[in-house]
């Protein structure tokens, strides 16, 4: 399991869906939505993952790369991701 959490929020290029489904937050939850995103690819990095496209499920819930399990989290000024491969643990 890899995880990746920081204070301040970060640029992250997002991918079209993402745009469209974020469009109309406010600023904050722009920049949670974003940070969050960065979080997850630092993390997925260091398993030698890649982060794809991101929108959130039917319920909210993070999709994550085939193979991949993980858990996001967000509130001011605190975001953080931890993913790990499905091979080695069923749920974060």
């Amino acid at each position: 399991v890899a995880a990746f959490e920081t204070r301040e929020y970060v640029a992250e290029t997002l991918y079209p869906a993402e745009v469209a489904y974020i469009g109309s937050a406010t600023n904050k939850r722009r920049n949670e939505f974003t940070t969050v995103r960065y979080c997850a690819r630092k993390a997925l990095q260091a398993l030698g993952s890649e982060r794809l496209e991101m929108v959130p499920g039917r319920h909210g819930e993070p999709v994550w790369p085939d193979g991949m399990v993980g858990s996001m989290t967000h509130c001011a000024k605190y975001c953080a991701a931890a993913v790990g491969s499905s091979r080695d643990v069923t749920a974060i």
